[in-house]
């Protein structure tokens, strides 16, 4: 009893995999406002520039991926909850995120973009 038994090593996560990641919990968001929506929900499109900030807030080389999800509900989900409860952003709008002087952008985009 109270033997170590086996050693089991872990690879740290590479970059494709880390943005694999990224791609699956935005998606989750993505689907998190249809779910909730009624009618005609918002669509959300990121940039690769933005994708790439919330990968260096998130990305921790000691946890890995492990702070994503609080990174994307802090800097993305937050944000996107205010802009749609002050009005700012309607049922129906496609909303571009993305990176501009050191912070995400959000802004109305043409939904045929995001849809294409």
């Amino acid at each position: 009893m109270n033997r170590i038994d086996k050693v089991v090593v872990f690879k740290s996560l590479g970059d494709e995999q880390l943005k694999e990641i990224l791609d699956l919990e935005l998606h989750a968001v993505q689907t998190r406002i249809i779910e909730s929506s009624s009618n005609t929900p918002f669509l959300m499109s990121v940039t690769r520039q933005a994708k790439d900030y919330l990968l260096s807030k998130g990305i921790d080389e000691r946890y890995g991926a492990r702070h994503l999800k609080r990174t994307i509900e802090r800097l993305v989900t937050t944000k996107l909850a205010a802009l749609l409860s002050s009005g700012q952003v309607l049922k129906g709008d496609a909303i571009e995120i993305g990176y501009e002087s050191g912070d995400l952008s959000f802004r109305r985009a043409p939904r045929e973009a995001l849809v294409a």
